[in-house]
C-alpha cells in the first residue's frame, strides 16, 4: 500500500513539475536555469521588496553589474527592512498607477538596504558595511545621505550616477510625482 502511494506521488511530482498549467511539457535554456539559480538565492524577504504591486525594482548591487548603462536616470530608494514608512510607500506610494507610469517610463528603479552586509563597487571606490548604531550601516548609504539616515530616502541619480536630488522620508503619490518631475528638470 504505501509502495503504490509513494510510486503514485513520484509520478505526480514528476508530472507537475516537467507540465506547465496547459498540460505541455516546457522547455528551460541555460540562460532560464542560469536566472532562476540567481533568483532562488535572493532572499524571498528582499525579493518581495523588489515587486511593488507591479513596480519592479532591482537590488543595487544588480544594478551595478549591467554590462551597458541606462539611459534613463536612476530612481535610488533606500531602506531599512524594519522601516515602517519604507513599507507604507511600498504599499502606498509605489502602487499608485500614475506614480508607477511616471517612474518605468522615467527612471530605473532600484532599492538599496541601508543595512546590507554587501561590498559594493561604485564610482570607482569599494563601499561596504559598518558596525554603526543597532545594526549597523552601510558605508555607501551613509554618503548618499550625506550622513543624514532618515528612511526612506529617495535619491535621484543622473545616468553617471551623480546625485540630482535627495528627498528624505516618507512621500504620497503627489509629493512623488512632484520631486520626480523636479529631478527631470535638473
Amino acid at each position: 500500500m504505501y509502495k503504490n502511494l509513494i510510486a503514485i506521488l513520484l509520478v505526480g511530482t514528476f508530472f507537475c513539475s516537467c507540465h506547465n498549467e496547459k498540460g505541455t511539457v516546457q522547455e528551460v535554456t541555460t540562460s532560464e536555469l542560469k536566472t532562476e539559480k540567481t533568483k532562488s538565492s535572493i532572499n524571498v524577504k528582499d525579493q518581495s521588496h523588489l515587486n511593488t504591486a507591479g513596480l519592479l525594482w532591482t537590488e543595487l548591487s544588480d544594478a551595478l553589474n549591467y554590462e551597458s548603462a541606462g539611459s534613463k536616470m536612476i530612481l535610488l530608494d533606500i531602506y531599512t527592512p524594519w522601516c515602517g514608512y519604507c513599507k507604507l510607500m511600498d504599499k502606498k506610494t509605489f502602487s499608485d498607477k500614475a506614480t508607477q507610469k511616471l517612474l518605468s517610463e522615467n527612471f530605473e528603479l532600484v532599492k538599496f538596504n541601508a543595512e546590507s552586509r554587501d561590498s559594493i563597487d561604485f564610482n570607482g571606490r569599494k563601499y561596504g558595511w559598518r558596525s554603526d548604531g543597532k545594526k549597523g550601516i552601510h558605508e555607501l548609504a551613509a554618503q548618499l545621505m550625506d550622513g543624514k539616515l532618515s528612511y526612506p530616502t529617495l535619491i535621484f541619480l543622473d545616468k553617471d550616477l551623480k546625485t540630482v536630488r535627495v528627498s528624505r522620508g516618507y512621500k504620497n503619490p503627489a509629493e512623488l510625482t512632484q520631486e520626480a518631475e523636479m529631478a527631470l528638470r535638473s
